[in-house]
């Protein structure tokens, strides 16, 4: 079960200047579970990465200020991590950063032509004031505006291993 939008909402804007204080960027919020035992999972990055011991001091502060604020109602764990290498792609700087990347967009359906949720798969060609340009894998060449991006996130290849 996910968590309402409003309190993912006020989670973000609760903890959002507790995470950048340290100098990460807060990536995303996801909360899971049945009420009185709810995961709050934060994504947490910054340039350079992030390790568990950041992760850790970042858990200490956030778990103190959920406490006092009491935003969620009953029991929760309380989970921080790096968002790693499949990092989602959120804002126009994580797209720009992905320029040349093979990436993985869930699209929402809109308009007449596109009813409901649409995978796509492509080279990440260009970043545009309100749109993408993406290179599919058919080699056809479209554009996505950022209204219409569900979820997105470079697409991870570990290719193939092989033995010298």
């Amino acid at each position: 079960m996910s968590a309402r939008p409003e309190l993912i909402e006020r989670l973000m804007t609760l903890v959002r200047p507790l995470v950048e204080r340290g100098g990460f960027e807060l990536i995303d919020v996801e909360c899971r579970g049945s009420p009185g035992n709810i995961i709050v999972r934060l994504y947490v990055d910054r340039v350079g990465g992030i390790n568990v011991d950041e992760c850790a001091a970042i858990s200490r502060d956030i778990s103190l200020r959920l406490d006092i604020e009491d935003l969620i109602d009953g029991r929760y764990r309380l989970e921080v991590s790096s968002p790693g290498l499949a990092r989602p792609l959120t804002t126009p700087a994580d797209f720009r950063r992905a320029v040349g990347r093979q990436v993985r967009i869930s699209t929402r359906g809109t308009g007449q032509r596109q009813k409901g949720r649409r995978e796509v798969i492509g080279e990440l060609l260009s970043v545009g004031e309100g749109a993408i340009r993406l290179r599919l894998v058919s080699g056809d060449v479209t554009e996505i505006g950022f209204e219409q991006v569900d979820r997105a996130s470079p697409v991870v290849d570990f290719g193939s291993r092989r033995e010298s």
